[in-house]
């Protein structure tokens, strides 16, 4: 989200006539807590009307300098980055990592239980005392407030020129989670394999668990599935660019909707231009609206028949893709979601009120 926060804060002090100062913070786990409320503190002892704090699910720090701070009655906007929090996306204590591995496993998965149960009371409370809440899907409830949707900005500068693989390139990015329908691709993979359908599959991205089992997990089953895929790891976001505008069609295979449901990568994939086959849910309709091909979450078969139809009329596919392109860029450029947050902010700061 910092892509645009230089745009909002020129429009706060420009178009509005704002005062404003602006904080980087380094986020860590380590301490979190501690630092987090001295943090808080030293936002409360600032002579401003207004707080503005973006919140990832990961974050620990800035989520207790928003509660220290609302605490003690400054007034303060968030954007939640992450809806909800997911056990398995919880990053393990390993305080027992050299003990035998029952214990150690058991032990870790308590300890991210424990953890990601904190985290939603605290991001809970965080939430409710905050002036506005900003989420980067529409029309979301999030730790049981209703919020005002900021769309994340283009992660491209400007429009570019989609240009096709040489070869059919079929692939999925993102962290690795049971949500994100990973097997349901796998077994789409295989069934276009059988119907003679030739294509190069990758699945970038990784669990973040130092464990890892779910990865094991899903390379076993493209193994047992006899499909060839190409496992590159972590992709980094200078290289997304390179990896999803390589593709031929961007798979986005979420299980179901939930609150965190709305997807980063389909951002690239419309910024780029890229043929985009996704899960039906209602989130990423709203994303991606009529710029993409749908198929009924979980269900491989009806994966493969749009991967097929993709794969096959190139001139349908890459012409929904760069409809939404055009509309993507439009509506989601840095100078749009600037002048949106901005003005968002503004009617924050006329709020006389403080939710208790």
């Amino acid at each position: 989200m910092r892509i645009y926060s230089d745009l909002m804060l020129s429009r706060l002090k420009v178009d509005e006539q704002l005062e404003v100062e602006s904080l980087l913070v380094q986020e860590g786990r380590a301490f979190g807590v501690l630092s987090g409320m001295f943090l808080g503190l030293r936002l409360a002892r600032k002579k401003k009307d207004l707080l503005y704090i973006e919140l990832g699910a990961h974050g620990t720090r800035m989520a207790w300098a928003a509660l220290v701070a609302g605490a003690l009655r400054r007034k303060y906007v968030l954007t939640v980055h992450d809806g909800a929090i997911g056990v398995e996306t919880m990053f393990p204590f390993t305080v027992l990592r050299r003990l035998p591995k029952p214990i150690c496993s058991v032990f870790n998965r308590l300890s991210r239980l424990a953890d990601a149960m904190l985290r939603r009371r605290l991001l809970t409370q965080v939430t409710g005392r905050a002036t506005v809440v900003f989420s980067l899907a529409p029309a979301q409830v999030v730790f049981g407030r209703e919020t005002k949707h900021l769309p994340p900005p283009s992660y491209v500068d400007h429009q570019r020129t989609y240009v096709e693989p040489d070869s059919p390139v079929v692939g999925f990015v993102g962290f690795w989670g049971r949500a994100k329908g990973i097997e349901t691709l796998t077994h789409a993979l295989a069934q276009l394999r059988d119907e003679g359908s030739s294509y190069r599959a990758v699945i970038g991205g990784s669990t973040g668990d130092i464990e890892d089992s779910y990865s094991t997990s899903i390379r076993k089953s493209a193994a047992e599935l006899g499909i060839d895929v190409r496992f590159p790891g972590f992709i980094a976001d200078d290289h997304m660019e390179s990896f999803i505008g390589g593709l031929s069609v961007l798979v986005i295979p979420y299980l179901g909707d939930h609150p965190a449901s709305s997807s980063g990568v389909a951002v690239w994939g419309l910024a780029l231009g890229v043929p985009v086959v996704a899960s039906d849910t209602p989130t990423l309709r709203r994303q991606l609206g009529d710029n993409a091909l749908y198929f009924k979450p979980g269900d491989a078969e009806e994966l493969a028949r749009a991967l097929r139809s993709v794969l096959v009329d190139r001139e349908a596919a890459v012409s929904r893709a760069r409809e939404g392109q055009s509309r993507f860029h439009r509506e989601h450029g840095a100078e749009a979601i600037a002048t949106l947050a901005s003005g968002y902010i503004a009617e924050a700061l006329a709020d006389t009120t403080i939710l208790s």
